[in-house]
């Protein structure tokens, strides 16, 4: 029972830092459009770097750990993604 929680916490975490990775980058790219916000532009292309970064530890964590097959969604995730 308790393997089972942690199973979906993670997979329910998971689905939320997607979720606002995405945000993240979307918001980056309508600010970069936009010549007078700068700063704000800026702040939110910090914002999907960071979700890249947490991502990307998150994956390679499981990886390590040997738990990334009890997470299917993993698979379907590249972080470099918001890079782009």
């Amino acid at each position: 029972m308790i393997n089972d929680t942690i199973v979906y916490f993670l997979e329910d975490f998971l689905d939320l830092l997607c979720e606002r990775a995405e945000e993240a980058k979307k918001a980056c790219k309508q600010l970069g459009a936009n010549k007078d916000t700068p700063g704000m532009n800026s702040l939110e292309c910090g914002r999907a770097l960071a979700y890249y970064e947490v991502l990307s530890s998150f994956i390679n964590q499981a990886k390590v750990f040997g738990i990334d097959d009890l997470i299917p969604e993993l698979n379907g995730i590249d972080p470099e993604q918001l890079l782009a």
